[in-house]
């Protein structure tokens, strides 16, 4: 029930640990629909949350039936954490802002070049707690119209931190913004006034997010899940003020719960809209899953299957997203784009030895955000000049 709350602060405005509220109930039966009202307290503050339990048992219960297409052959990869970093974000520097931008080719002189670099901390607060620290490590990342947005966790393997969400319409300088803490005030009052943090909230592992005009969405979904026969839920977060507007619950399963569809890799196309991507590691093949939405239930259906797992050594797919009838699969140091049935269209390889966590499209682009600093790098292509 506590997934639900944006935050809660006392009378002072400190941020006040969920575990401390208390609700009327913890549980209660998912197959018994109707309306139930949960009760939460917190010393002298008290509210309520409505839970809607859906009547249709069937619910999210489809066949994944898709002819797979065949794919590529596996490229290499590296696994595990980043085995690089950006050339100041270690000891020996002190983890110093970055002085110039990266630029990555492939072995067909593509670019992969540095846009944005992120703050290190976006906070002073000299005892930090996961509550008030505002990353280091990023996960997930949206863009749209020059407004980017980053899912941010203070350590790995957590399901809780915060959405930053940065307006790189004003925040044009590439390198500028990491010297949030430190620069002058009325620089930091015109930079600061371009960023915006949420609350600490449910993210999941991070990487499933996407924006409308006033919407942020998220699948929050566990990594440390392979792939159960549980729910995932769906957060409606407020643009404007970062509040949770709704939260669903989601399930899919081929068949039956013993063929369950758990996705960790979704991306957002608008309020009623969401594609996600689950690796049968089984069969070898990635299959593409569309999840439409009626009023409160979110329908799948599979639209297309890739018969490959594309990289070696069992390297997970990091980010996901789709765009103008194309999905971008990215693994560390690669880049897969792909139709919706699940041919394969091309191939990008930066051998960076950073983690890939995060990709966006915009105007047909696509945008990598990188670990160790963290850093958004656009890819253009060179053999197509308009990009």
């Amino acid at each position: 029930m506590r997934d639900a709350i944006s935050y809660i602060a006392d009378k002072h405005g400190t941020l006040i640990d969920l575990k401390k509220v208390s609700a009327s109930q913890n549980f209660f039966n998912s197959t018994t629909p109707g309306k139930f009202t949960i009760k939460l307290k917190y010393h002298h503050l008290k509210t309520t949350i409505n839970v809607h339990v859906r009547p249709n048992l069937n619910e999210g219960i489809t066949v994944a039936n898709r002819t797979a297409i065949a794919g590529p052959s596996l490229v290499k990869t590296f696994s595990g954490s980043s085995k690089s970093s950006s050339p100041n974000w270690n000891p020996e520097n002190n983890y110093q802002p970055e002085t110039e931008i990266n630029r990555y080719y492939d072995n067909k002189h593509n670019l992969m070049i540095t846009q944005f670099y992120q703050p290190r901390f976006h906070s002073l607060t000299p005892q930090p707690t996961p509550l008030n620290q505002i990353g280091v490590i990023p996960q997930g990342i949206s863009l749209k119209q020059n407004q980017l947005t980053v899912s941010y966790f203070s350590e790995p393997n957590v399901e809780w931190g915060h959405l930053v969400t940065y307006n790189l319409n004003h925040l044009s300088d590439p390198l500028k913004s990491q010297n949030l803490l430190t620069m002058k005030w009325r620089e930091f009052k015109n930079t600061s006034r371009n960023i915006a943090v949420s609350p600490y909230m449910k993210l999941g592992h991070g990487q499933s997010i996407g924006m409308t005009k006033k919407y942020i969405y998220v699948l929050a979904s566990s990594n440390k899940e392979a792939n159960p026969d549980k729910s995932e839920e769906i957060f409606q977060i407020s643009r404007k003020n970062y509040q949770i507007n709704h939260l669903w619950t989601i399930k899919v399963w081929n068949r039956s719960s013993y063929y369950p569809r758990y996705f960790h890799n979704a991306c957002f196309i608008n309020s009623h809209l969401m594609y996600a991507t689950f690796h049968n590691a089984s069969k070898g093949l990635y299959e593409y899953w569309k999840l439409s939405r009626n009023g409160n239930t979110w329908m799948p259906t599979e639209i297309g299957t890739t018969q490959s797992d594309f990289v070696k050594n069992n390297s997970p797919l990091q980010s996901f997203t789709s765009s103008r009838s194309k999905f971008y699969l990215a693994f560390n140091d690669n880049l897969f784009i792909i139709t919706h049935p699940g041919k394969l269209i091309q191939h990008y390889q930066f051998h960076t030895l950073r983690e890939t966590e995060g990709i966006a499209v915009e105007n047909d682009r696509p945008y990598i955000e990188l670990a160790r600093r963290p850093e958004l790098l656009q890819i253009k292509n060179q053999q197509n000049k308009k990009n």
